[in-house]
């Protein structure tokens, strides 16, 4: 019953819901949001009606220039999770996620871009069991306490077996699951929540860190094959702060990796299985996103729903490129907070206030 902002451990929903909707509706007038999709992490800075200002940034106050969605969900970009949403359009975007995140009777998602970063609240149940959702290729899942109750004459007089095997409604589609799961491996492998790697889990593992204004909440969300397990960390009041720097991917991912290595002790290694997917693998511009042009240096391997990668070549490395790449980006160990001061603010965007009710300084 405890709800609390989730922080950045919220955007693997909204980029999941995304890549889900691309996926069922692709474009040919647009670009499709894929994993390599190119957005621009710069600071953003929306003039309401009333005169106020919504200001999102990313907690280091670095920007990286065009930078491509997996890599901006490993460093956790507040500026691209706000574009993501203003690109899909909350018409698009909230229908789905609703049906994700299923909010308890009376609650609804507000209709406001904040919600990219995890303004609004949920208890750890509600985004364990959307995360479980994904972990299971895009199924609704039935968490249950109690297994079943015998009575003193050893009948059974409450059974709830049969939840271990229902098979729920598709939420997601078993390829953007596989997707948004391969992101958040490298979200641990390399990104705010690497820290993880040093308490000793070895298995295939996905998640993402979340930290909420002022250090008020420190949350990571994950999973493996066989467990799907959140920590949330802060106090009851929720005023408190945990302290400067007690950011999610600092003391809840440790903690979860810790908790996860004993909770998966004696268990099989398994890798994660989606069944079969109708997934391609094609080759990009590592800087773009885009189909390698002949002027391109490094390529990877990225994963697609097939129809939505555009057939634009890339022609980025012709010319100057003012937000150039060819340096690995730098960040602190963990950006989930966005308490840093501010800095001078860039080209400003007038909107209507109703997309931007929120705090603005969540990430």
């Amino acid at each position: 019953q405890a709800y609390r902002q989730p922080g950045s451990s919220f955007k693997p929903l909204v980029y999941a819901t995304s890549i889900d909707y691309y996926g069922k509706n692709p474009s040919k007038e647009t670009p499709n949001i894929t994993a390599a999709t190119q957005f621009l992490d710069s600071p953003l800075n929306y003039i309401l009606e009333e005169g106020e200002e919504w200001t999102p940034e990313n907690y280091s106050m670095d920007y990286s220039g065009f930078i491509r969605l997996r890599e901006a969900l490993v460093s956790s970009k507040n500026s691209v999770a706000v574009r993501v949403v203003e690109e899909i359009g909350l018409a698009n975007l909230l229908p789905p996620l609703t049906n994700l995140v299923k909010p308890s009777a009376g609650r609804e998602i507000p209709k406001n871009y904040s919600v990219a970063l995890g303004t609004f609240e949920v208890s750890p149940y509600e985004i364990t069991k959307a995360y479980a959702a994904i972990a299971s290729g895009g199924r609704e899942v039935f968490p249950h306490t109690i297994k079943y109750v015998k009575d003193k004459e050893d009948k059974v007089v409450l059974d709830n077996r049969n939840l271990e095997t229902k098979e729920g409604d598709e939420l997601l589609s078993p390829e953007a699951s596989y997707i948004i799961t391969s992101m958040m491996q490298d979200v641990i492998r390399k990104g705010t929540g690497k820290a993880i790697i040093g308490q000793g889990l070895t298995r295939p593992a996905a998640g993402k860190t979340g930290t909420t204004n002022n250090f008020r909440d420190a949350w990571f969300v994950g999973f493996t094959a066989q467990l799907v397990t959140s920590v949330w960390m802060g106090y009851d009041i929720g005023t408190l702060s945990l302290g400067r720097g007690m950011a999610g991917g600092v003391i809840a991912a440790p903690t979860w990796g810790k908790y996860m290595v004993k909770a998966l002790k004696g268990e099989p290694v398994k890798d994660f299985n989606y069944g079969n997917l109708n997934i391609q693998k094609i080759k990009v511009c590592k800087l773009s996103g885009k189909r390698p042009g002949s002027s391109c240096k490094e390529t990877i391997t990225e994963y697609f729903i097939p129809g939505t990668l555009d057939s634009e070549v890339c022609e980025d490395h012709k010319g100057f490129n003012p937000f150039s790449m060819d340096s690995p980006n730098t960040f602190p160990d963990d950006f989930d907070s966005n308490s840093a001061p501010k800095k001078k603010k860039n080209k400003k965007k007038k909107q209507t206030s109703n997309l931007f009710k929120g705090d603005e300084k969540i990430d």
